[in-house]
Order: C-alpha cells, then structure tokens, then sequence
C-alpha cells in the first residue's frame, strides 16, 4: 500500500494595460478618465502561460521528489486557466492558472514506466 501526496500550484498575474497619456493628470484631479486607460494587452496572460508552461516541464522532466519514494501520477497532473474572473475597478483582469500535481508512494507505483530501478537504487541507498 503505497501514499500519496498532491501539491496544487496558484498562478495569477495582474495585467497593468495601458495607460494613455493624460490618464495620471485626471487621476490627480479626482476625476480618473477611463477613456485614457487601454484595458487588457494580453502580455499578462502570455507571461502567465509561460510560467505555467515553464513549471510543467520541469515537473514532467524529473517526474519525482528527490530524496523520497514519490512519483509523479502524470495520469492524473492537472492544469487549466481559471475562466470565471473578475475584475478589478479600473476594469482590468488578473489572469489565473493552476496546477494539480499528485504524486504517489512506491508499492510497486510506476513499474510499468520505467520508474521502480530508480525508486530501488533510492531505497537501496546507492
């Protein structure tokens, strides 16, 4: 009987717009002109892919934790951006990801990917 363990991940990313010229005078006048704001240039969310991306292939490359007897579960890693967003008062959305990542003990786990010679040198100390 083997155990597991699962780490989820939060990604989340504000993405700043544009502001036009003439936007930092109205907001020091009291009256903030949202026609000089251009919302959402997307360079949030590519950032947060990227990250997301960057995190996945390094999970998917050494595929355990070292020094124990976990095992990625890549049958069951999830990943997805979170759809249902809000948005702050000047309009402009923070971007979300996530990632699922479970990992499960040794009880045989993995032996038909290639994974139990690494556990056994693990277990057997060389």
């Amino acid at each position: 009987m083997g155990q597991g363990v699962s780490a989820q991940i939060l990604f989340g990313i504000y993405e700043p717009g544009i502001r036009l010229p003439g936007f930092v005078e109205s907001l020091e006048q009291g009256n903030p002109d949202m026609g000089l704001l251009q919302d959402g240039t997307e360079a949030g969310l590519q950032t947060l892919l990227e990250w997301m991306d960057d995190c996945i292939e390094l999970f998917l490359r050494e595929r355990t934790v070292p020094g124990t007897d976990l095992i990625l579960d890549d049958d069951n890693f999830t990943y997805s951006l979170f759809t249902d967003q809000a948005y702050i008062v000047d309009r402009r959305p923070i971007y979300y990801g996530f990632l699922n990542v479970p990992f499960k003990g040794y009880a045989n786990y993995g032996s038909d990917k290639g994974y139990r010679s690494r556990i056994d040198k693990l277990l057997d100390g060389d």
